[in-house]
């Protein structure tokens, strides 16, 4: 997926961030592709919200095989922590439509954005644990500010996957954004053209504010989780248990 399609702002100020791929997946080419695509966006000055998007069946499947065997150095820094920043450099508000499955660190992507949608019948989890890896993207962070801290150290901890209409039923603060996937982009495109709506001083400046404590929080578990990131690449079981548990060329495919 290291391309993405950019759609400028329409009549109403929101454009469109569209993760390509069949099932979209963050490769190592990922970084930049977010960096070059939030350079673009930013330099429209009609931007006022943008819509993040995937594929109907997966909106992100985490990272590819290929992102995992060719990891270490400056690379797999940008395809772990660099997509997240992009998002909190938009300058303005940022809605994942997450109609499909969101796996991994496809699902930790759009939780980046200021609000996502979520539809009841997909399937979302923090499962990097059933892979014998540790968390990135600012896992650590993000899950406990959408789930809460219970629901965030079980989805952690335990690996396991969680359809849309799980986590309404549970009440965590993500419940008033599922709904029905046929729903889905319909409700995202909605909250994004309300919050284009605001005042476009006070809602920039808000919103520089907000996403810069969001973006605090993030660097604040970088280093932590590259840590553990690097203990775990550097075990020899790794590779036999990628090869037992994670399609060859590809990702998690639930």
């Amino acid at each position: 997926m290291s391309a993405l399609a950019v759609v400028p702002p329409g009549a109403d100020g929101v454009a469109e961030l569209k993760l390509e791929g069949d099932p979209p997946t963050l490769d190592l080419g990922s970084g930049a592709a977010f960096e070059r695509a939030v350079a673009s966006l930013r330099a429209h000055p009609a931007l006022r919200a943008v819509l993040l998007t995937g594929a109907p069946r997966h909106f992100c499947a985490g990272a590819s095989r290929e992102a995992l065997e060719g990891r270490g150095d400056r690379q797999i820094t940008r395809t772990v922590f660099d997509p997240p920043r992009a998002l909190l450099d938009l300058g303005v508000p940022a809605v994942a439509a997450m109609e499909g499955h969101a796996i991994g660190g496809g699902w930790v992507l759009g939780l980046w954005c200021d609000l996502a949608v979520h539809a009841e019948e997909s399937l979302y989890g923090a499962n990097f644990v059933q892979y014998d890896l540790t968390p990135g993207m600012g896992a650590t962070t993000v899950l406990f500010e959408a789930l809460g801290a219970p629901m965030a150290r079980r989805a952690l901890l335990g690996g396991r996957l969680f359809r849309g209409r799980e986590l309404r039923d549970a009440r965590t603060p993500l419940a008033p954004f599922v709904v029905p996937r046929a729903r889905v982009l319909a409700t995202a495109r909605g909250l994004a053209s309300e919050l284009a709506e605001a005042p476009s001083w006070a809602a920039r400046r808000l919103h520089q504010e907000l996403a810069g404590r969001r973006r605090a929080g993030l660097e604040a578990v970088v280093p932590a989780e590259t840590r553990m990131h690097d203990e775990a690449f550097r075990r020899a079981e790794l590779a036999t248990r990628l090869d037992i548990t994670y399609p060859t060329g590809g990702s998690h495919d639930p």
